[in-house]
């Protein structure tokens, strides 16, 4: 019955590739397992996170940099106004521009990437920037309808990152230069107009100090998933050791547990007392 009972386990290893079937089997290693497999669902939970954060910075830099380039064409545009030979229709062409490259920024800064506003704070269904208007269409200013929440992702044990950046932080001062720019054409204020450069280049600053900051925690990112993908390689080969058999040695195990269960019968058959029956013959 031992012998079955042996026999029996190893079939079922070699069915299953394992090495433990139920917890009574082994509960040290089932104990083993459990901990090993808990340890893989957080490497990829992990894993889950640091591609949703490098997706979201990602976007958030292509929308930054989009933004930059409004930016440099505002510095442009303020140059060309600056130059005081030009009339005020010339200046008033160079208004409509700016008052075009303003709705930009209004849409650059509503960026929706799958289904979630990334310059919205936590109030990610929400547009965050709204613009204000004058009777002429002009854009006079933008209130924001996000929050200051930060969208954080736990990418290992006790180790967060901040990946949304709030549309105050960078596109009020870039909207704001380019409104005094816009209002100092059209009052036909050449030296004011000068003067946006400073502005301009302050907010052209700004964004690149906020595409420096995605850009480290991109890299920081792309760190861990290389550091979590060797770690779960690891994990993987541990718990492949620790549940999975050598099926060539299950093997020879069950050929030698057949033949002592064999030679077990034989043995069993000899000591058996002849029955009343056998004095019958």
């Amino acid at each position: 019955s031992q012998n079955l009972s042996t026999i029996d386990k190893y079939n079922t290893q070699l069915g299953t590739g394992k090495k433990v079937s139920r917890p009574s089997d082994d509960p040290s290693t089932t104990s083993l397992q459990m901990r090993l497999h808990s340890e893989m669902r957080r490497i990829e939970q992990h894993l889950e996170n640091v591609d949703a954060g490098i997706t979201w910075l990602e976007n958030t830099d292509a929308a930054l940099e989009e933004a930059g380039a409004v930016v440099h064409r505002l510095r442009d545009l303020a140059v060309e106004g600056a130059n005081g030979a030009l009339d005020q229709d010339a200046l008033n062409a160079i208004a409509d521009e700016v008052n075009g490259l303003l709705n930009h920024l209004v849409q650059v800064g509503n960026t929706n990437i799958g289904g979630k506003y990334i310059f919205a704070g936590t109030r990610t269904l929400v547009a965050p920037l709204q613009a204000v208007y004058d009777a002429d269409g002009n854009v006079t200013g933008v209130q924001y309808k996000g929050d200051s929440g930060s969208v954080e992702l736990e990418i290992s044990a006790g180790a967060s990152v901040r990946v949304n950046t709030a549309a105050p932080e960078v596109f009020f001062d870039v909207i704001n230069a380019a409104i005094n720019l816009r209002d100092r054409l059209l009052a036909g204020d050449h030296v004011a107009v000068s003067n946006s450069l400073g502005e301009i280049d302050a907010a052209n600053d700004l964004v690149l100090r906020q595409r420096s900051t995605v850009g480290a925690k991109v890299n920081r990112l792309e760190l861990t998933k290389s550091r979590l993908g060797e770690t779960a390689l690891n994990a993987e080969r541990l718990l492949s050791n620790v549940e999975s058999v050598d099926v060539a040695e299950v093997v020879m195990k069950l050929s030698l547990q057949q033949t002592v269960y064999e030679a077990l019968l034989n043995v069993g058959s000899r000591v058996i007392q002849p029955t009343l029956l056998d004095f019958m013959k």
